[in-house]
């Protein structure tokens, strides 16, 4: 039971809905304190774009679940704030997911990386951090999530600037599975 004036929101939800026109569906990665209130963040960021009424019709077409059971379960978000922290898009027929929104401005993504990434060695930055920037600017979301992905044995001793990677959602951790593969971790 919850205190009065406490909020526990440490929840993340995946939340799919239709696509665009119902050719294909979506994910929406929301962090809310139950399903019900992940449903209404969804509902309310749809409906906020500009072509956000065409995947939304009904509250209760939303499937809503833990991100643990959902298909993005191997995704890693920060749950420190309420909110939509990341869209997804999977088109019909075709088994990957792509991101497609990052729940910030881009360009403002672009430019706080960019003045992190400029502390660092000093002061000539951090190179490979420089490439998702880069990827950002042009609009490019894949390269930058798959830049951020390759390089991320780099990037991973800054600490700074992977807690804003994994703010947006452009940060996955490797989760190694004991015996899997003969592999062990």
């Amino acid at each position: 039971m919850m205190r009065p004036g406490s909020f526990d929101m440490g929840q993340i939800f995946c939340v799919r809905h239709w696509g665009s026109g119902g050719t294909g569906s979506g994910y929406t990665i929301v962090v809310a304190s139950s399903e019900r209130m992940a449903r209404e963040m969804v509902k309310q960021y749809l409906l906020s774009k500009p072509e956000g009424y065409k995947q939304y019709t009904r509250l209760d077409l939303f499937e809503v679940e833990t991100l643990e059971d959902s298909p993005l379960g191997d995704e890693c978000f920060a749950a420190d704030e309420s909110g939509v922290k990341a869209e997804y898009w999977l088109k019909e027929g075709e088994h990957h997911i792509q991101l497609i929104y990052l729940g910030c401005d881009v360009e403002a993504l672009a430019a706080e990386l960019d003045e992190l990434q400029a502390r660092f060695n000093d002061g000539r930055g951090v190179s490979c951090v420089r490439g998702i920037v880069f990827s950002l600017r042009r609009g490019e979301l894949g390269d930058a999530r798959a830049c951020a992905n390759n390089e991320s044995d780099k990037i991973r001793s800054y600490k700074e600037i992977v807690a804003v990677l994994k703010r947006v959602g452009l940060w996955s951790e490797l989760r190694w599975l004991r015996g899997q593969g003969g592999d062990e971790a």
